[in-house]
């Protein structure tokens, strides 16, 4: 998949904003079957995190989702970079490797984690709608372990 943006019209005040990134196609494909289905967002998806910065310097987004492992820059590489240009954007990570998390370094901050494979694109897209439409997330998909809160969509 080339880089992809998934635009709606929407005003711009009611509009969210995601930047995606994973290396993996069929990932991408799944964010874009599920974004399709959103009115209140624009969305990049990528799987290369350079262009991913790149698009958060130029567009200030609200959200940025990205894979833990990536050739060429890492997703907590990436969300370090990300959080210099943009303070303000909300970060989640996805991996199927927790052990991957506890040697990030990043331990004395909360992360979210989204884990993979995800089982059930329903609750993927609640998830994506409730952050597109600003509501308050469903936790009940969610546990905490250490600073951790890790997702089972």
């Amino acid at each position: 998949m080339s880089d992809f943006r998934i635009v709606k019209d929407q005003h711009q005040d009611e509009t969210m904003r995601f930047v995606i990134v994973d290396d993996s196609e069929e990932i991408l494909q799944i964010w874009k079957r599920v974004f399709a289905r959103e009115k209140n967002c624009i969305v990049f998806l990528t799987s290369d995190p350079w262009l991913a910065l790149r698009e958060i310097e130029l567009q200030k987004p609200d959200i940025l989702i990205t894979d833990v492992m990536m050739p060429g820059l890492s997703g907590f590489q990436l969300a370090k970079k990300a959080k210099l240009v943009y303070p303000r954007l909300k970060i989640f990570f996805t991996t199927g490797s927790l052990d991957r998390l506890k040697e990030s370094g990043l331990l004395e901050e909360f992360l979210e984690v989204l884990q993979k494979p995800y089982t059930d694109l329903n609750n993927v897209q609640t998830f994506i709608h409730d952050l597109a439409t600003q509501k308050p997330l469903d936790r009940s998909h969610c546990t905490q372990e250490g600073n951790f809160f890790l997702w089972s969509l």
